[in-house]
């Protein structure tokens, strides 16, 4: 093809340092497959890092990308396996222009292709090239593309693709391709296209974002990922129950995820309703909507342990938050004992006031309940604690994780400890308050009073407690002294020594140079050394407004 070279060197990083072969190394001994095995597991390793990072921005994972195209510069050679070699060619990533397209089908021959689009505008001058090789195509993502442009795909929905396994289609109001429409949209409002179940006989992955969906047995019960955002259904007239009943024919479902979608249907049912939902293959379920919808929704499943189930519910924004009970409750089944992770979870975490959660031990299963809402949900951080030790208490939780957001708790022993005792099992536990020291401290060197046969008890709170992490907590001249005086007393109840303890300070006072070194040798001097009865590895930071001091003390025994 014209022009072949100066495609591939589009495609190559311009700062990237490769190193030209100009011998002949006995890697070039190498048998031609091996080679290209090689090429292979490139690609994968460099996909895998990328993949990571896009994780973290919690983004949808994409397509392999072309950086594997980099080893066709070492030489002449490795440039004519690269070329010759259709696998190579499969994955197809369409940024800016559509030339990388062109050159990438001619390589790859007949073999089947996987094509992700990035940009409308590359998809609408593209479109004609991919109608061609439809019976290539395995993997079709596309990018977010306008209402205005959805005459463009229609024919796509209308050609027959017989190997096409995931598709992917977002569309959103108006022409600018960074906007995207907050609201859950009306059967009025979103997109109309016919998703013709026969042209594309065995697609299993598929995700729609703001379209209007087919919600009907031939076109949900093959699937194994469904994913639909602010999607309506086709049918107008879709009830409760006819959702329920093609829920219940997707034997081979592994991951649902349902945003803003059952409250474009006709969601009202007799308070009488009772139905129950198996989808044997569920690994993961995600579900957005009201908290009514919430509970309606989850009530017609029995979710085990393994399930990874991350729940939000959308909260009025005239609701007055300190006032407000029960908002993580009202979106759970009356009935909890659908909801076994509740039972066996030994790790949970609660973040401000918006988020609960909980995972089991091998980390296969795990639950996230979260609150959204446009006005701040800070005031409601007490009564959001609350709803957390109701649920998760009689779980054998070890590892407890508490943030909460600077001045919306008391500054109270009294107030922690009822919520320590109630997780008697915690081995790791982690808190982020912002307060001083000495609530938590309190909390932790009180003792539970409690009635058994033999009559009261003072029983130790977090009696198994190992390690410890103290986050954003407040500078005070004498918050080592307190903090030590609280482990003494722990010892003195012959409560185990920790392994670990972290504590994080925080000022926004002035430092001064003086200031700095009295804080430096005070850490230094007595509460490194102080710190080795009760902690084989103590930290300390204390950080401020234009830099920080960091010391570390380890001791090992």
């Amino acid at each position: 093809m014209p022009g072949d070279t100066e495609v591939e060197a589009s495609c190559i990083d311009q700062n990237s340092s490769i190193t030209i072969c100009t011998g002949k190394p006995s890697i070039h001994d190498l048998p031609n497959e091996i080679l290209v095995h090689v090429f292979a597991m490139f690609a994968a390793l460099t996909d895998g890092q990328l993949q990571r990072r896009r994780s973290k921005r919690r983004q949808h994972p994409r397509l392999p990308t072309s950086h594997w195209v980099h080893l066709m510069c070492v030489c002449r050679h490795w440039r004519e396996i690269g070329i010759q070699t259709p696998r190579l060619w499969q994955i197809i990533h369409v940024d800016k222009t559509p030339e990388w397209l062109a050159l990438s089908l001619e390589r790859s021959r007949e073999a089947p292709i996987d094509i992700a689009f990035r940009r409308e505008h590359v998809v609408r001058t593209s479109l004609s090239t991919v109608l061609t090789v439809a019976h290539r195509l395995r993997k079709l993502l596309l990018p977010h593309i306008s209402d205005a442009n959805l005459h463009i795909l229609l024919p796509l929905f209308d050609t027959h693709m017989p190997i096409l396994e995931e598709f992917r289609l977002c569309f959103r109001q108006g022409s600018d391709e960074t906007s995207l429409d907050p609201a859950p949209p009306t059967s009025a409002e979103s997109p109309l296209f016919s998703f013709v179940t026969t042209n594309f006989p065995v697609l299993r992955y598929l995700r729609l974002f703001r379209a209007t969906f087919p919600w009907c047995p031939p076109t949900v019960s093959r699937l194994r990922f469904l994913h639909l955002h602010r999607c309506c259904s086709l049918d107008l007239h879709l009830t409760f129950e006819r959702l329920l009943d093609v829920l219940d024919d997707c034997t081979q479902l592994e991951d649902l995820h349902l945003h803003h979608f059952l409250s474009t249907i006709s969601y009202l049912v007799p308070a009488t309703f009772s139905r129950m939902v198996v989808i044997p293959a569920l690994k993961s379920l995600f579900f957005t909507d009201t908290p009514a919808l919430c509970r309606q929704f989850l009530s017609c499943f029995d979710i085990p342990a393994h399930i990874t189930l991350f729940v939000t519910a959308n909260i009025d924004d005239s609701v007055n938050f300190s006032h407000a009970r029960g908002l993580f409750m009202s979106m759970l089944p009356q009935n909890r004992d659908k909801l076994h992770i509740l039972r066996c979870a030994t790790e949970a975490s609660f973040v401000y006031a918006s988020q609960l959660g909980a995972r089991t031990a091998d980390g296969a299963g795990s639950i996230t309940l979260s609150l959204y809402c446009e006005s701040d949900i800070d005031q409601y951080t007490e009564a959001a604690l609350e709803e957390f030790v109701a649920l998760f208490a009689p779980a054998p939780i070890e590892d407890l994780r508490v943030s909460c957001v600077r001045g919306v708790l008391p500054e109270s022993g009294d107030f922690w400890s009822p919520i320590f005792a109630s997780f008697p099992s915690v081995r790791t536990l982690l808190v982020a308050t912002g307060h001083t020291v000495r609530p938590i401290w309190d909390a932790l060197s009180e003792r539970e009073q409690s009635d058994d046969a033999e009559g009261r008890q003072a029983n130790p709170i977090l009696p198994l407690l190992e390690r410890v992490t103290m986050k954003s907590f407040k500078w005070e001249e004498e918050a080592m002294d307190y903090v030590l005086e609280c482990l003494r007393r722990r010892t003195i109840w012959r409560l185990p020594k920790l392994a670990n303890l972290e504590i994080y300070f925080y000022t926004s006072s002035v430092v001064t140079r003086k200031f700095e070194e009295a804080v430096q040798e005070r850490m230094d001097m007595f509460y490194g050394p102080e710190m080795a009865p009760y902690t084989d590895r103590f930290v300390w930071k204390v950080s401020y407004s234009c830099y920080h001091l960091d010391r570390t003390y380890c001791y090992v025994y």
